[in-house]
C-alpha cells in the first residue's frame, strides 16, 4: 500500500466514522538475500507464536502445543510469515521470540522470511536490526514491511499455499 494507518486506541461507538490518521508508506524492503523464492506460506503473529512456548500468558500453553504437535518440526518447504500485534512487543521480547524460532532450527530450514509492518510503525527500525542480528544466515531472503496481519491496511494471505515471493510482491498459487 502507498499509505499506512494508525490503529485505533478507542473502539467505542463514538469512534464510528472517525477517519484513521494516514501516513506515506515507503514500500517493501529487502533486508537480505536473493529473490524470488518459492515455498508454502506458514507463520503468523510472532506475539502469539511466542506465547505458545514461553508460558508467561498461559502456563499450560507449552504443554498443549507439545501434546497436540501444534508447531511444525519440518519447515523445509516453507516461507515464514511473521507479523506483530497491537501489543507492540519490545525489541527485547521480539529478539527472544526470534531466538526461540532460531533454536528450533526454523531459520536453517525455511526458504525465506516475510515480515509485516509493525503496528503504527513503532520499533520499525529496531525490529529490522533484530531480525538481521538473530538470523545469522545472510543468504536467507528477508522481505520487510508487508501489509499483513495487524497493521493497517492489511492483506490476509492463506497459509500452506504455494507462494512465490518477489522483491515487491507475493504471488499465491
Amino acid at each position: 500500500s502507498d499509505v499506512w494507518y494508525e490503529g485505533r486506541e478507542d473502539y467505542s461507538v463514538s469512534q464510528m466514522g472517525t477517519e484513521l490518521k494516514k501516513h506515506d508508506n515507503k514500500g517493501y524492503e529487502v533486508l537480505q538475500g536473493s529473490f524470488p523464492v518459492k515455498g508454502k506460506l506458514l507463520g503468523g503473529c510472532i506475539d502469539s507464536i511466542y506465547d505458545m512456548f514461553n508460558g508467561e500468558r498461559y502456563a499450560d500453553m507449552p504443554d498443549i502445543v507439545k501434546k497436540y504437535e501444534l508447531f511444525p518440526v519440518d519447515w523445509s518447504d516453507k516461507i515464514l510469515l511473521l507479523e506483530t500485534s497491537e501489543e507492540i512487543m519490545s525489541p527485547d521480547k521480539y529478539r527472544r521470540a526470534l531466538l526461540y524460532l532460531k533454536d528450533k532450527g526454523v531459520f536453517n530450514q525455511v526458504g525465506g522470511v516475510i515480515c509485516g509492518k509493525p503496528m503504527n510503525n513503532i520499533y520499525y527500525e529496531e525490529y529490522k536490526e533484530v531480525l538481521i542480528d538473530v538470523i545469522e544466515n545472510k543468504e536467507l531472503p528477508i522481505l520487510y514491511n508487508f501489509n499483513i496481519g495487524h497493521g493497517l491496511p492489511r492483506c490476509i494471505v492463506p497459509f500452506n499455499r504455494d507462494v512465490t515471493v518477489y522483491k515487491d510482491h507475493l504471488l499465491i498459487a
